[in-house]
Order: C-alpha cells, then sequence, then structure tokens
C-alpha cells in the first residue's frame, strides 16, 4: 500500500519538476538577452567578452553558495544556434536578426 503514495508523489513531482526547469531556463534566457542588450552588444563593433558581459560560469566556491545560475549554459546554446555571435577575438554579440528568425525567440518575454 505505500507504494502507492511513493508513484502518487513521483507522479506529482516529475512535472512540478519539469515545469521549474523551464521556467528558470526561461528567466535565464530573458536575462541573458538583456545583458547584451544593457550593454549594446548588438553589433560586431560593440562585442564584448563574456567577461565583459559577467557571464562566465562561477567558479566552484561561488557554485556551492549560491543557486543554480543557468546564463552562461543558456550562451552556449544561443552561440551554437547562432543567435549569439564569437568574434575572431572571442568577443560576443547578439545577432538580433537571427533571433528574429530563430525559433528560441519565443522563450523572450516582451
Amino acid at each position: 500500500m505505500h507504494w502507492i503514495y511513493i508513484i502518487g508523489f513521483l507522479a506529482i513531482l516529475a512535472p512540478v519538476a519539469i515545469f521549474a526547469q523551464r521556467l528558470f531556463l526561461k528567466r535565464a534566457f530573458n536575462q541573458a538577452v538583456a545583458i547584451f542588450r544593457e550593454n549594446r552588444a548588438t553589433r560586431p563593433e560593440t562585442a564584448r567578452t563574456l567577461a565583459e558581459l559577467n557571464l562566465l560560469p562561477p567558479g566552484f566556491m561561488k557554485r556551492a553558495g549560491a543557486f543554480r545560475d543557468y546564463k552562461h549554459r543558456v550562451v552556449e546554446a544561443l552561440v551554437k544556434s547562432g543567435v549569439v555571435v564569437v568574434t575572431e577575438d572571442q568577443r560576443h554579440y547578439l545577432s538580433e536578426s537571427e533571433l528574429a528568425k530563430s525559433p528560441v525567440r519565443r522563450m523572450l518575454d516582451m
């Protein structure tokens, strides 16, 4: 009889966990895009390093005492999708035209 409670608890917990992860990723996506726009890193001439944008992955000690920060992972995904472009000197900028064409724009709060 106790296994029914466990299965019921897991059946409720799984969708909640999936929803929470999606919510955190959407928030990180919006924050990352906002950081690029606030720093005017939207053209090759105004591209910035990830350190200048404060989008580097946190170190071990910083990760240990803080909530998860998905922004650096979102930036990696945006680079792979072509929305964030990396210049020859490792500077990054947000391509607004690629963002408008990309299916990831659905995650953006407008």
